[in-house]
């Protein structure tokens, strides 16, 4: 069985740091997808009560806070309350200008966070951390054409 890329989906309205983060985990061999607004997840389906993928679509999820439609946070509450498979530790919030009682709520709830600009040693350690508990002998829910 031949084992698949480790994916990630990065979600920013800033094109500049989406493709910094794009290049960053393309030199890793990563699956890259980005997205410029959170609307591609699922969640967005309203006729939806769950997430439709009976395994992860990714291994790690990336998304700034101020995003077109929703905030970061509320993008990933929604994907926590409709039964998203991807490991909630596996999952980071940027932002350059959140106060410091979102981000204590950001990690009281699991996830990561980043204030941008990030230390890029931060960030890294950070992803070589989570790589290490990620399966690529599992295959992802959503299979790119």
């Amino acid at each position: 069985m031949s084992l698949r890329k480790r994916r990630v989906l990065i979600f920013d309205d800033d094109r500049n740091v989406l493709n910094l983060l794009k290049d960053f985990f393309s030199i890793r061999d990563y699956d890259v997808l980005t997205f410029d607004s959170p609307v591609t997840c699922t969640i967005y389906d309203k006729s939806l009560e769950s997430c439709a993928n009976a395994k992860p679509c990714a291994d790690i999820v990336i998304t700034d806070y101020q995003m077109p439609k929703m905030t970061g946070l509320e993008l990933l509450l929604q994907q926590a309350q409709r039964g998203c498979k991807v490991d909630i530790r596996n999952k980071a919030l940027m932002s350059g200008d959140l106060d410091e009682e979102t981000q204590n709520k950001v990690k009281a709830l699991g996830y990561a966070f980043f204030g941008k600009p990030f230390k890029f040693s931060e960030f890294v350690a950070w992803v070589e951390d989570r790589e290490k508990h990620i399966d690529l002998s599992k295959p992802v829910g959503i299979v790119r054409k």
